[in-house]
């Protein structure tokens, strides 16, 4: 009886295994087919001419990628064939960001993303972004969240732990209208119930304290912002009005020779440091900054 029951245990055993490696293989088969829906929906938004037909070819990706991160097989997914969606995981592997962006006739953005988290259950949450970047006042001094997000493009993610939570520090570009571009060193983090929140007064610069960090400039320039690990530091190009007489005008601010930068302290705040190649003449990370044409690919 016992040799029985052993083999009926190892059968049940081995027949949940390959039940669950059955529906892990068809959810994960469901989440590539799922990209190549969407790979065609970006072509159309690509080849479409007027504002309206953005929107309708919109619509539908918002509704594809919906449905496709609700399946959690695609938080480990390789998303390869979605050239036009910045994907960013932070090095946790708690979190993954989507953002993508549509350009309008009259020169301006419009930005759209879904945030995946996991969960205390070991579940992932799906959270929606919606931009509100046009109605935001004094952006360095606001708390936001999902619903009303300062909309742009991430190209990379810095997680910052203290005692209580983790903090994603967040690298982004936005193409703003016809005459500037906008850089921003936002922060990304969640409440106790788990809600999105963007900003935290983590931006230190002559003793004031900053929620996030935005940078308007030319569009006729280039301006570089990366992380740099051997400093621990955000590192950044310095802009300056063209003339004397532009003081103010942020869309004729281009860059100088200068790097500046935003060095991580002990106590877990980004501290503005001028001239940061200083810290570390030798330093051989600055030469690899990523430029405003690598991120617009």
């Amino acid at each position: 009886m016992k040799t029985k029951f052993l083999a009926l245990s190892v059968f049940i055993l081995l027949f949940i295994k390959s039940e669950i490696i059955f529906s892990q293989t068809t959810l994960s088969q469901a989440v590539a087919e799922k990209e190549n829906v969407l790979e065609s929906e970006f072509q159309k938004l690509i080849a479409a001419q007027t504002d309206q037909e953005k929107k309708e070819a919109n619509t539908e990706i918002l509704k594809t990628f919906n449905e496709m991160l609700k399946l959690q097989e695609s938080f480990t997914h390789k998303f390869t064939k979605l050239k036009n969606v910045g994907i960013l995981t932070s090095a946790d592997q708690e979190v993954r960001i989507y953002t993508w962006n549509l350009f309008w006739q009259d020169g301006t953005f419009d930005y759209y993303g879904f945030i995946q988290h996991k969960n205390d259950k070991k579940g992932i949450d799906l959270i929606q972004l919606f931009d509100d970047s046009k109605n935001i006042e004094n952006p360095e001094k606001q708390v936001l969240t999902n619903k009303n997000w300062f909309g742009a493009l991430y190209y990379e993610i810095i997680d910052v732990k203290d005692k209580e939570r983790t903090y994603y520090t967040l690298l982004a570009w936005d193409g703003n209208d016809l005459f500037s571009n906008k850089k921003l060193v936002d922060v990304l983090y969640f409440s106790n119930v788990g809600q999105a929140k963007f900003g935290h007064p983590i931006f230190r610069r002559k003793g004031r304290l900053a929620k996030r960090v935005v940078f308007e400039y030319s569009k006729t320039a280039s301006m570089a912002l990366t992380y740099d690990p051997k400093l621990q530091a955000i590192v950044f190009d310095r802009l300056v009005p063209s003339k004397p007489t532009f003081e103010g005008n942020f869309k004729f601010y281009v860059t100088d020779v200068t790097t500046d930068g935003l060095v991580l302290s002990k106590d877990k705040v980004w501290d503005f440091v001028e001239d940061v190649q200083s810290m570390n003449a030798e330093n051989k990370g600055l030469k690899n900054r990523k430029t405003e044409k690598q991120i617009k690919q």
